[in-house]
């Protein structure tokens, strides 16, 4: 991990993320490149007569003055003493900038707090760590949460034990290292869509077979609905950070379907690491291209 992307708003729920991006750069050596996206376009008041577009471009000039200041002022303070920073400014809509920014600034993840939502506000606004993680094609940690601990300990994968997680597994199991944590996997059976346990138990046996190199505990776990098991899980377990799969529905598939990840990145209080399932990584599996049997000699561990 080379690059890890924070987005900031300078708010005390963006503030939840940095400690965490700090742990992930401290382990890996990797340059945090912390961002504020200015979601013009701003306009100023201007008395009657006077050239509107040179004041809102002196406005504007002021605001990119102020908004400077303040990102260095935080890039420079204790939080990320021990790490290297580099700050950046973008325009534009928010979540749309903080992907773009991504592939712009070549990051491996992207770190960055949410405020969760529930309720009126969660059916019409959606929060944009949704939406990040909808678009996103590395992984992305959302905090909501002060950190806890400086150690993660043990990392839930919420899984279907599906050929998708093959895809993602790798990159779980590589982060699961970097932090020296044992690594859980699990599935949730609803009963919406049950299953025995001899069925389950068949599944995972077949998939453990086309991946002996990683070495994982699996459990089964019964629940009313998948997020809430998902969570239940967690915090029986006493877990650290939550890591599972999305397949960042879009429009009338998401509005119905729904998404697991976004439930659970919306209301978890743990840390929660999700993959977004890109139709380019199916394509690329269709096709039978063969990925490195291990981690340690694939040194590109985002897919």
């Amino acid at each position: 991990m080379k690059t890890i992307l924070v987005p900031t708003d300078f708010s005390e729920n963006a503030a939840v993320a940095y400690d965490y991006a700090v742990m992930l750069a401290g382990k890996t050596g990797a340059t945090i490149h912390l961002l504020h996206i200015m979601d013009g376009p701003y306009s100023a008041p201007t008395p009657e007569g006077d050239n509107k577009i040179a004041a809102g471009a002196h406005y504007m000039m002021e605001v990119m003055k102020f908004t400077k200041l303040r990102i260095s002022k935080l890039k420079n303070s204790k939080v990320f003493k021990n790490v290297k920073v580099i700050d950046a400014i973008e325009i534009g809509n928010v979540p749309s900038k903080i992907y773009e920014s991504a592939k712009k600034y070549k990051a491996d993840m992207i770190v960055m707090g949410t405020h969760g939502v529930s309720g009126f506000q969660e059916s019409l606004l959606g929060s944009n760590a949704e939406r990040v993680i909808r678009n996103a094609e590395i992984p992305v940690l959302s905090v909501r949460d002060k950190i806890k601990s400086s150690k993660i300990s043990i990392i839930v994968f919420a899984t279907d034990f599906s050929k998708e997680t093959e895809l993602v597994l790798p990159a779980v199991s590589k982060i699961s290292a970097m932090f020296n944590a044992k690594l859980m996997l699990m599935k949730i059976v609803t009963m919406v869509d049950f299953e025995s346990t001899h069925e389950t138990e068949k599944q995972i046996e077949k998939f453990w077979k086309h991946n002996k190199i990683y070495k994982c505990p699996t459990q089964i776990y019964y629940a009313y609905s998948k997020d809430e098991g998902i969570r239940d899980f967690a915090a029986n377990a006493k877990a650290d950070m939550i890591a599972l799969g999305t397949h960042g529905r879009h429009g009338l598939s998401h509005l119905f379907k729904g998404s697991i990840a976004e439930e659970v990145v919306n209301h978890a209080s743990l840390p929660v690491l999700t993959f977004n399932f890109h139709k380019k990584l199916l394509k690329e599996s269709a096709k039978g291209k063969k990925r490195k049997p291990s981690i340690k000699n694939n040194p590109s561990w985002v897919y």
